[in-house]
């Protein structure tokens, strides 16, 4: 799957670590510095929460960490994108394939108030769905797998997936998405990686 994102879309975009550790944690400094992007660490920070995959197995994965405008379409024009996407290193058709999208929101207020024509879960909801959608367009992942995403709100502790999703318009709730999209989506900030084929999207370790 790396060869595919290499040979079809620009490399100075995507940047991509191989990394097997027993805790993967994945965190975007945008909101903090916007002159970083998404890190990749194997403890927690202290200055900035994370994404977590337990990976008690230690099976060596890949992440593209996508940099601004990572999905071109065409001059001056791209689609929406998440943070980052992930996959065992060892990949074959029946490999999981992790898609992830943050927002920094302090609290449950911030994470879920509209304002501005701004709903931070429906836009988060959309940007899996279009980076997902591009992948298959250009047959970087298969039509007919079944895809992954974490919505994340890593300084949340509370579990916010049913309120994510009270959020998010009818036609985007988590059993369409399955039906209509092939991505199985959750609002959490950990998964288990289990197997190359399995994957666990969870709420706490």
């Amino acid at each position: 799957m790396k060869d595919k994102i290499l040979a079809t879309l620009p490399n100075e975009k995507h940047t991509f670590q191989e990394v097997n550790y027993p805790e993967i944690h994945i965190v975007d400094w945008k909101d903090i510095d916007k002159t970083k992007g998404v890190d990749i660490f194997n403890i927690k920070q202290n200055e900035i929460n994370s994404v977590c995959l337990y990976n008690a197995n230690e099976l060596t994965i890949l992440i593209d960490t996508f940099g601004e405008n990572a999905l071109p379409i065409s001059r001056g024009s791209q689609a929406s994108q998440c943070e980052c996407i992930s996959f065992p290193s060892e990949f074959d058709s029946k490999s999981w394939v992790l898609t992830i999208e943050t927002k920094y929101a302090n609290n449950e207020a911030a994470a879920f108030r509209i304002r501005d024509d701004l709903n931070y879960p429906e836009k988060m909801v959309s940007q899996i769905i279009s980076t997902v959608e591009y992948f298959r367009e250009k047959n970087i992942i298969d039509k007919e797998q079944l895809v992954y995403a974490i919505i994340s709100f890593p300084n949340l502790v509370s579990d916010f997936n049913s309120t994510l999703f009270s959020f998010v318009k009818e036609e985007w709730s988590i059993e369409n998405l399955i039906v209509t999209k092939k991505i199985r989506i959750k609002g959490c900030n950990s998964a288990k990686i289990i197997t190359s084929k399995r994957i666990k999207l969870s709420v706490n370790e």
